[in-house]
């Protein structure tokens, strides 16, 4: 479409242009008028004034009559022009009043605008209602964009009801949840419109089901869905694994949403049985307050991972962090991997260049460092998997435009992996367990720990000895599908299984432990207490045949893929 409008504009340019210029040698040769009258006769036909009606009855030149049509035909062209702008328009508006299926975003941040941005380029038909004016993106057939103050009466007029899903992402977390809260309350089935909500705070995220009304909303935390993404390609297990790390050490640059979901997402989905808890090194101008934060939201959190702080300016990497704290960093434990998680960009950039010299310059047998940048090309992109990392290699993570797939809000089904190995964990459990729940009946805690089974699926196969990397391509292609490997004669090892079973209830744990619970003799879900948050050996009998059964499940889906 855009080729179209640029050749017609050019062919209207050429007719103005050949206008001026033969109108000029016509009044200037012809009719033998000074410069500035001939011009002034020349322009105003292009305004549709009657300059050449006197030479109709008269012998007029060639040229002039050339001036004369050329002239006429820029007119027509103009206004033609105009009025199909006009009724491109409406048209466009009336047609997005009728859509049907389409995907709806209300917001304005950088979220929305990535989302808008995929979507449409994967074809989509978009609705985009934005509070303030969007200069980067141009209204299309796939893409219109209403701009103006939202509210459920204008997103009804734009078909609402009719959408496939909504997607919510605006700044402010709060306002965000209060239009969720409005969707879901006048549409409150699912199956029929699904609710995205993009929030930026990790923390709520993960406790959102503690904010009543919010059933039957998809929560998605950009930092989370980047984490998972980058450690789904390169998980750090894998790299520990291949440079003989005892455990994982990862040092995090920065700490804030980034880096707090690095923590979370490497205790989640990282633990094997062939290393040790994996530990961490926070270096951050705040970080007494950020250990003090971290103490109030997951207090038992130093049972699944041992943390260092270290309170340094580390922008840029040349204030008070010296090239000795980093020395002494690396004494303590083989550094896995690094994260810079730096706010400025720039920054970011910059300390992962000057923290790759230090190691070259150093000879520091240290992993791979992941920088943050939502900017695009600015790093090499690299194939999934580990086989191929070097040394002090620089990876990017967190553009956005690349996670949308990893959302699931351009897939049918969000979550599909995830859906099956619940109804595979639900047939399992029997009717007396707490699984034994339908999905559309889970809250949104719990459809996540479900998500999170799924991510660690990788470390269960490579604690199994299976070879995972080829699996990585093909999982990093379709994130959110039952794309599973081919396993086989898992089920035969009882050893393994019992490894597995202990390795399944350290994760558990960790889950537990993340969501604020902590162990108690009595159950107690409004103090978050459990009595099985204990070593896999002090368990029940019961218990520890839940946790077996679970990977017994796990591994007759693998035996089927």
């Amino acid at each position: 479409m855009s080729s179209k409008v640029n050749k017609t504009t050019w062919l209207l340019l050429l007719l103005v242009i050949a206008a001026i210029i033969f109108g000029l040698h016509g009044w200037m040769e012809d009719e033998h008028l000074g410069f500035n009258d001939a011009l002034y006769r020349t322009l105003s036909t292009l305004f549709g004034l009657d300059t050449y009606q006197d030479l109709v009855e008269q012998k007029s030149g060639l040229s002039l009559n050339i001036a004369r049509w050329c002239g006429l035909l820029a007119i027509i062209m103009a206004a033609s022009k105009a009025v199909m702008h006009l009724l491109s328009e409406r048209l466009t508006t009336w047609r997005a009043h009728i859509r049907q299926k389409h995907l709806m975003i209300i917001g304005d941040n950088a979220f929305a605008e990535a989302l808008a941005s995929v979507a449409s380029k994967d074809g989509r038909k978009v609705t985009w209602l934005a509070a303030s004016s969007i200069q980067k993106n141009h209204k299309t057939k796939k893409l219109f964009i209403h701009e103006g103050k939202w509210n459920l009466d204008v997103a009804g007029q734009f078909g609402l009801a009719r959408a496939k899903s909504v997607t919510i992402a605006i700044s402010d977390d709060a306002k965000t949840i209060a239009i969720a809260r409005q969707i879901r309350k006048k549409y409150p089935d699912e199956n029929k419109l699904i609710v995205h909500v993009s929030i930026s705070a990790l923390w709520l995220a993960m406790r959102f089901d503690e904010v009543k009304g919010v059933d039957g909303i998809h929560l998605i935390s950009a930092a989370q869905v980047a984490i998972r993404q980058t450690h789904r390609k390169h998980p750090p297990f894998l790299i520990a694994k291949k440079w003989q790390h005892k455990r994982i050490h990862s040092v995090i640059f920065g700490f804030g949403l980034y880096g707090e979901a690095v923590l979370i997402d490497t205790v989640l989905s990282c633990l094997t049985t062939y290393l040790e808890k994996p530990c961490f090194t926070i270096i951050d101008p705040q970080a007494k307050a950020i250990k003090n934060n971290l103490d109030i939201k997951y207090p038992e959190l130093y049972l699944s991972a041992d943390i260092d702080f270290i309170q340094r300016d580390i922008e840029g990497l040349d204030h008070s962090l010296s090239e000795a704290d980093l020395r002494s960093i690396i004494q303590q434990d083989p550094i896995t991997a690094s994260y810079i998680c730096l706010s400025a960009e720039g920054n970011a950039l910059s300390a992962g260049i000057k923290f790759q010299t230090l190691i070259m310059r150093n000879g520091w047998d240290i992993g791979p460092i992941f920088v943050r940048l939502s900017t695009e090309g600015a790093l090499p992109t690299t194939d999934a998997g580990i086989s191929h990392l070097e040394h002090g290699q620089l990876l990017s993570f967190g553009n956005l435009k690349s996670l949308i797939k990893d959302t699931g809000i351009l897939n049918d089904d969000v979550d599909g992996l995830a859906r099956t190995l619940h109804k595979a964990y639900q047939s399992a459990a029997g009717p007396e367990k707490a699984a034994n729940v339908s999905w559309k009946d889970l809250g949104e805690d719990m459809r996540d720990s479900n998500r999170r089974v799924v991510t660690h699926i990788a470390a269960k196969l490579s604690s199994a000895g299976v070879d995972i990397e080829p699996w990585l391509k093909k999982w990093d292609q379709k994130p959110n599908s039952a794309n599973l490997p081919r396993v086989e004669g898992i089920l035969e090892d009882e050893a393994l299984m019992v490894k597995l079973a202990e390795l399944e209830h350290e994760r558990w744990m960790a889950d537990r432990r993340i969501n604020g619970w902590q162990y108690g003799k009595e159950r107690d879900n409004d103090k978050r207490n459990h009595p099985d948050l204990v070593p896999y050996v002090q368990l029940s009998k019961d218990s520890q045949a839940y946790d077996l059964l679970m990977v017994q499940t796990l591994a007759e889906i693998l035996a089927k893929y």
